[in-house]
């Protein structure tokens, strides 16, 4: 007569199964969790850069942004720190970034005309396939982009969402 059960050899190997499966769904969520904080990051920048425009539309007085490479500051003007004035917004980013113009400061009129415009700012390390990871800059619009694989940070080298 057979006892119910199972061996010691199934328990073996389907633990072994079961903790290959359990590797690869850590890697793959690590993977997920990375990615949805670069795109939340890409799109605090998209937000900020947005409400500074709507500020200098509201209040009609210019806006400052200044993009440094681990930080990021949203000015209450056309002035920057290098003016003596202090940002209203700093942020601290947790990818670097990086521009395709030359300067640091993205300035916003009175009429909420962005200048320079078609500059776009991208993770400094992207290499995802899909991955919210830019910002393109046109005179009155901020859009979110994905730039393609290999690729510098152009604006046409983005695709625009």
């Amino acid at each position: 007569m057979r006892e119910r059960g199972f061996s010691l050899i199934e328990l073996v190997v389907v633990l072994c199964i079961v903790s290959i499966l359990l590797g690869i769904a850590v890697l793959r969520f690590s993977d997920y969790i990375r990615r949805s904080r670069k795109e939340a990051q890409t799109r605090m920048i998209q937000t900020e850069i947005m409400q500074a425009r709507l500020a200098a539309l509201t209040e009609r007085r210019g806006r400052r942004v200044k993009l440094k490479r681990t930080s990021f500051e949203v000015y209450s003007s056309t002035q920057d720190d290098e003016d003596g004035a202090s940002p209203r917004v700093r942020l601290q980013l947790n990818y670097p970034i990086t521009w395709n113009c030359t300067g640091t400061a993205i300035d916003i009129d009175d009429r909420g005309i962005i200048s320079p415009p078609f500059r776009s700012i991208c993770m400094e390390e992207s290499g995802d396939r899909n991955l919210t990871d830019s910002v393109v800059l046109y005179y009155t619009r901020v859009n979110l982009g994905s730039r393609k694989e290999g690729k510098d940070c152009a604006s046409e080298f983005i695709t625009v969402k």
